[in-house]
């Protein structure tokens, strides 16, 4: 989700010269279009209908525009990137599939590099790792070419992601890829950059871009907020209990076995954690996954009457777009969930899949949860937590979907602290499936479903009130921190 114009970009294909990539370009565009009018709900909901149909108009003119200048499939590639970023929507946007990933991109593929990382802070780049003699750690660029940095990710980063430049987080996230670059033939790259030493003196260098190591995406986690939390328990220092959750993505046997494992000793340790001096949640490298997961976790720990508490109560319902393909990728969903003896998916996808049918049967566009309370709370209780335990949620910019869902309940836990560094967004549109356009070459994620009266705004994010301001975001140093703050608070 958060490497779309990379990810696109790194495919390794056989280009041949029989294939007319901005012709192929146009024709998946035009069907980009009119698979999104048929299929996502923005463009048949009242609220944003106006709004996302002139987004769809302006990405469709800048699209054609590049028509006639895309060559090969990296050309292909960016077109079809810049797309998506037009919409600014994580769980809208294009993706390539096997077919572009088995095509040879020639001497021109892979990623390259100037022979440093930099990591993203405050409006300018900081070196954290660097081959190049004239380059040292610690360093900062403010400019490439005369052009400020915010400006180069602005127009070679942002423009091909759809990733919001709004939110701060995002340039953390994504500034770094600045100087890891695939070749996109619509843009250039820096170089010649001002760098600042420690000492303060200003050396312009000349950027030799070189093919990138082939670890050199474990090197950017660095740059950006380090490798995502396990799923694990531990208590890390007497009374402070420390909850790993990387992922509420659960789509394979092992990692389902990890979170089965969390939950069992969740319960076996319920009374230390009532009693704790702090339970910390650490959200670290989360994206999202399945909700109910994440209401599980909860519920283990704050107990089912609490949390339903905590949930979005009757006002907040979700309307489903009626469509024959939205029904059939919750009917694969259900099949997910079968083979892995999840009985509450189950039971959520074969909902879901009767109320789609009922109102596909009466002619109807959507199937709304307000009156069947699919995936809605009852009336909100008024309970009291058990866990006098102080808590603290840690996230990092990589929080969105599934995470966001768990933030909006936990952040309603009594005297709950949320530390760290400020989330990702969402829109109302959400759970996805995939649809191919004709070409083979890209598919379309498109969302089934819009959240009604939800709390948290579309694009809105969480900022924590207890900002992570250090350079190292690692398990150790946020346990230290963590540590540092609960020894200072007298909460």
């Amino acid at each position: 989700m958060l490497k779309s114009v990379v990810a696109f970009a790194l495919a390794t294909v056989q280009d041949t010269p029989t294939v007319d990539w901005g012709k192929l370009f146009a024709s998946d565009l035009e069907a980009a279009e009119q698979i999104t009018l048929d299929n996502h709900p923005a463009a048949i909901d009242e609220a944003d209908k106006a709004s996302f149909l002139d987004t769809l108009k302006r990405a469709m003119i800048e699209g054609r525009a590049r028509t006639a200048i895309i060559e090969g499939p990296l050309g292909y590639s960016s077109a079809m990137a810049a797309f998506s970023a037009t919409f600014r929507d994580n769980h809208f946007k294009t993706a390539s599939t096997p077919q572009f990933r088995a095509v040879d991109l020639g001497t021109e593929t892979g990623s390259r590099w100037p022979g440093f990382v930099a990591a993203w802070h405050d409006d300018l780049f900081t070196i954290i790792e660097s081959e190049v003699p004239q380059v040292e750690v610690g360093g900062t660029i403010s400019q490439c070419d005369g052009r400020p940095a915010t400006v180069w990710v602005r127009d070679t980063i942002f423009a091909y992601t759809p990733a919001d430049p709004a939110n701060p987080s995002n340039w953390s996230l994504f500034a770094p890829n600045l100087f890891n670059q695939v070749k996109n033939p619509a843009i250039g790259t820096p170089e010649v950059c001002n760098i600042v030493s420690s000492t303060g003196t200003t050396t312009e260098v000349a950027l030799d871009w070189q093919p990138a190591p082939d670890d050199i995406w474990q090197r950017l986690e660095s740059a950006k907020f380090g490798a995502a939390a396990e799923i694990s328990l531990k208590e890390v220092e007497p009374g402070i209990w420390w909850i790993q959750l990387g992922t509420f993505h659960f789509q394979n046997a092992k990692r389902q076995e990890h979170m089965d494992t969390l939950l069992s000793d969740l319960a076996e340790n319920s009374a230390e954690l009532i009693r704790a001096r702090a339970i910390v949640f650490d959200l670290t490298g989360n994206q999202g996954g399945n909700s109910i997961w994440a209401r599980r976790v909860l519920e283990t720990v704050y107990g089912k009457r609490y949390v339903e508490a905590l949930a979005y109560g009757p006002e907040v319902y979700v309307d489903w777009r009626v469509t024959d393909g939205t029904i059939a990728a919750m009917e694969g969903y259900r099949e997910v969930g079968i083979k892995r003896g999840d009985d509450r998916y189950v039971a959520f996808t074969s909902r879901t899949i009767e109320g789609l049918e009922r109102a596909q049967a009466a002619g109807k566009q959507w199937f709304s949860t307000r009156s069947t309370d699919v995936e809605t709370a009852a009336e909100p209780l008024r309970v009291q937590s058990p866990v006098k335990s102080r808590s603290i949620i840690l996230t990092d910019g990589r929080c969105a979907s599934a995470c966001l869902d768990f933030m909006d309940m936990a952040l309603g836990v009594e005297g709950i602290t949320h530390a760290g560094y400020t989330t990702s967004a969402d829109s109302n549109y959400m759970d996805v499936r995939g649809i191919d356009l004709p070409s083979g070459y890209a598919m379309l994620t498109m969302p089934m479903k819009v959240f009604r009266n939800r709390p948290r705004a579309s694009g809105e994010y969480y900022t924590p009130s207890i900002s992570y301001t250090g350079d190292d975001w690692s398990l150790e140093q946020r346990v230290e921190w963590v540590i540092d703050i609960v020894g200072n608070d007298h909460h």
